[in-house]
């Protein structure tokens, strides 16, 4: 099943729904159930709610089986108990992500496995366009932004050859489809290298220290910006109140003359030319929030805490399409509900403290 925006004859904000209510569950919650924590809101949501899952909660439960595969196969079956769907983002003919999800019923272990299927090829792209991201947050120390692109551009060139090999297995029934579909694949390549490697030489314009830079250092001591500062801001109106800060520093590029340019919802940086869609721009301002210092994730220059906080941002993202979003982790909890706030998200989020 399809849910989304798209779905109705009219555009509509509200999450996807089909009579239960969805809710998205954080890692943590899935923990605290597994140590017989929380027991009542499990019990009440297995049997009112709709509990939702996607592969970046598979991905966590990936993570958890490599110490021991008892840790994956508990996970698993405590979904499969809960009787929850996995949601995804529909991709479009293009393999453009839509404001639609499909929702997917069955055993969570078949899904599981999949997913740790999956061809790695894909899987190794992915990781490689992080690896900026991660360059930003103060990790890669030693290596260059063209170091990093190249990696990426690498990465890219294997998932375009092996596109190469299954275009190569109807060229002599399809010939002219083929044609064209390699036509279309070495446009992309050539698109995806170009605009990679202008990026990073964009962004070495700008770094004194290129091998040892942290973005997000170099940001907060551009800014003056000392640690837990925005942490002191309550609600309502978080995003508003950061960005009333950020503009009285009288430091603010006049590039980013606006709060939606600043937090990064006024236009589609990765895909030129594709709209710019909500759950996408909930990822781009938990980047921000995480610059700035507001309930920042940490240690994010760490492979372990990027990561993490990777899955985090993908969760709130995600938790878009439902109605609820459930989690033990302060942080992740402050900034969705500042993010949602200013988007006009109506998901609302639940925070257990004191639980991990």
């Amino acid at each position: 099943m399809w849910y989304g925006e798209d779905m109705f004859a009219t555009k509509r904000k509200e999450p996807l729904c089909s009579g239960s209510q969805f809710i998205y569950l954080d890692q943590n919650i899935l923990d605290a159930f597994l140590n017989d924590k929380l027991i009542n809101l499990k019990e009440v949501l297995t049997r009112q709610f709709q509990v939702v899952y996607s592969n970046e909660t598979l991905e966590e439960i990936k993570r958890a089986g490599e110490a021991s595969s008892k840790y994956s196969d508990a996970f698993l079956s405590l979904l499969e108990r809960m009787n929850a769907v996995h949601i995804s983002v529909v991709l479009d003919s293009d393999f453009h992500e839509t404001d639609c999800v499909k929702v997917v019923e069955g055993d969570p272990r078949e899904i599981f496995l999949k997913y740790c299927e999956s061809n790695p090829i894909f899987n190794d792209l992915a990781e490689s366009m992080r690896q900026i991201g991660f360059k930003v947050c103060g990790g890669r120390q030693g290596e260059s932004l063209e170091d990093i692109a190249k990696g990426s551009v690498d990465a890219f060139e294997n998932l375009s050859n092996y596109i190469d090999e299954l275009i190569c297995e109807i060229d002599s029934s399809l010939p002219e489809i083929a044609q064209k579909l390699r036509a279309e694949n070495v446009r992309c390549f050539d698109e995806y290298k170009s605009l990679s490697e202008k990026n990073s030489r964009k962004m070495a314009e700008h770094i004194v220290d290129e091998k040892n830079w942290s973005g997000i250092k170099e940001f907060r001591q551009h800014f003056s910006l000392e640690p837990y500062r925005f942490n002191n801001i309550k609600p309502p109106n978080i995003l508003n109140k950061i960005w009333d800060v950020m503009i009285s520093s009288k430091k603010m590029p006049k590039d980013l003359d606006s709060i939606d340019d600043f937090f990064m919802f006024n236009k589609q940086e990765l895909i030129p030319g594709q709209p710019f869609l909500r759950h996408q721009k909930v990822l781009g301002a938990y980047n921000i929030l995480n610059t700035i210092g507001y309930y920042p994730d940490k240690p994010l220059h760490k492979n372990r805490g990027f990561k993490r906080a990777t899955s985090d941002q993908m969760h709130v993202s995600l938790a878009s399409f439902c109605n609820c979003l459930i989690t033990a982790d302060e942080r992740l909890y402050k900034k969705a509900e500042a993010i949602y706030e200013y988007l006009d998200v109506p998901t609302k989020v639940m925070y257990f403290d004191k639980i991990i």
